[in-house]
Order: C-alpha cells, then structure tokens, then sequence
C-alpha cells in the first residue's frame, strides 16, 4: 500500500525476518536460519559479517545473497566439525571462536545463527551476556 503525501511518495513493504531474529546490541542480532523470504529484510541491515554456527551448509540463494551483497561468512559449524564419534555441535573451541568474532568491531554489523536460532546462537549470546558482566541470577 503507498501512503500519498503532496510532493512525496511513500511505499510501504512488507518483510519477513528470520526465525527467533532479535537485536543483541547495536549492530549485532541472532536468529535461525535465513531463508530466502528474509533475503529482503536482511539486505536492510547492512550485513558486514553473517556467523553460521551450524553444521548445514547455507542454501545456495542465501550464499548467492551474500555473495552479491559483499557479506562475509564464517561457518564456524562446518570449519570446526570433525569426524570422530565424540564430536558435539556445542564445542568449546565453537564458542571460543565465535565469541573471538563477535568481539571484533571489524565483524560488524554481523547476523549469528543456527539451524534453530535457539540452542548453539543462545550459548553465544550468553556468553557475550557473560563478557558483559550480566548476572544471571536475577
């Protein structure tokens, strides 16, 4: 729908936001995986940095949207995978890496998400909460 204003147009959009997006702080978010719907709400953040905790590999539109858009990906998940029966998707060297790239400005703005938005990105926000003195017994 646009709006009429006399001697401006307006145009309204509609956008889909990923699954479980939410701000963290200023230039940093977390959510599920992007979906190709989101691409549009995405490309209005301005992406520098999208960090994929996940083992699965994004789709190749979301690839081809970063791509285009100058967005760097670090796929932590699949960087850090290794083949051996004791391997857990929430590593210690995950964590470390991720929370490294979080702490650079350079990085920013940055998107971080996995598979679900929920379990492998909410052990990363809790750890910047940590850094960041949150007490969590409140």
């Amino acid at each position: 729908m646009a709006m009429s204003v006399p001697g401006k147009s307006f145009k309204s959009t509609t956008y889909v936001i990923p699954k479980l997006f939410g701000a963290v702080e200023p230039q940093l978010w977390r959510s599920g995986t992007p979906t190709v719907e989101s691409l549009p709400y995405l490309a209005t953040l301005k992406l520098k940095t999208v960090l994929c905790l996940s083992l699965e590999v994004p789709t190749p539109a979301v690839r081809r949207f970063l791509e285009a858009n100058g967005v760097s990906l670090r796929h932590l998940g699949l960087e850090l995978w290794q083949p051996d029966l004791s391997w857990r998707p929430l590593s210690e060297p995950l964590l470390h890496e991720a929370l490294s790239v979080v702490l650079q400005q350079a990085s920013y703005p940055l998107l971080v998400y996995c598979i679900t938005g929920t379990c492998l990105t909410g052990a990363v926000v809790g750890l910047i909460r940590k850094v960041q003195g949150w007490c969590f017994s409140a």
